[in-house]
């Protein structure tokens, strides 16, 4: 237990001082070697995973749709009835914050784990998992050049389509071009160019190989017509 937990602490490290998303390794200390390959492993795989978990506070409710053992052990539609949608997020991701912050809820969770969040970027799907992000710092190992952080919502969590955009907006920006998310909630949305605000809760899951990760429980995921900052330092 404590190797795997010393591993997971040392790979979210080395993914943080990084501060991007790349098709084949994650900042949030998920590191998928094949997402591709693993992302048609999971659709093939993903009607044998039924086991349920409970969460902190002792409710069943644990997602495992992915097929791959991760574990989203919360409760999206009894958590959607308390959210304070008319309240300001306690973590709210800023331009001048933005990759300070996000390295921060990997490496502190427990500072920010069960806290409301409101963040703004482009919509990302790598094959394997979706993530909110924006352009990041340059670095040797990033591809893509995103940093950003995993959310994951339920059917109800999409609440409306992307803004009709005039001209080519086909760009993936370093992501294949047939990287299609199967999930039909987002059909319409396009990778690295549909910017989104996602609002929710600053949760901790579980994955079998590395151990606790940093993610989004998404309440709400809104197309917006018009984008933010797209490039933070």
């Amino acid at each position: 237990m404590k190797k795997t937990l010393l591993l997971a602490l040392t790979l979210i490290l080395l993914i943080s001082l990084s501060g991007c998303l790349e098709n084949d390794a994650q900042n949030n200390g998920k590191l998928p070697s094949d997402s591709l390959k693993k992302a048609s492993d999971t659709q093939n795989s993903s009607g044998d995973a039924t086991k349920q978990s409970s969460d902190a506070n002792g409710s069943s409710g644990a997602d495992l749709s992915k097929g791959n053992g991760e574990e989203y052990p919360y409760n999206i539609a009894e958590d959607r009835k308390k959210f304070p949608k008319k309240k300001k997020a306690e973590v709210i991701f800023k331009d001048n914050n933005y990759v300070s912050l996000i390295n921060d809820c990997y490496l502190n969770p427990a500072a920010y784990v069960g806290k409301t969040v409101e963040i703004e970027g482009f919509y990302i799907w790598d094959g394997f998992r979706t993530y909110v992000g924006r352009k990041g710092p340059s670095c040797p190992c990033c591809a893509t050049g995103y940093v950003g952080i995993e959310y994951h919502g339920d059917k109800k969590s999409v609440i409306n389509d992307p803004p009709t955009v005039s001209g080519d907006d086909s760009t993936n920006n370093g992501f294949a071009p047939d990287n299609k998310n199967p999930d039909p909630k987002y059909d319409k949305f396009t990778i690295g160019s549909t910017w989104i605000k996602v609002r929710g809760y600053i949760r901790q899951g579980n994955d079998p190989n590395i151990g606790p990760f940093t993610y989004i429980e998404a309440i709400t995921v809104e197309a917006m017509s018009k984008k933010g900052t797209e490039t933070v330092k």
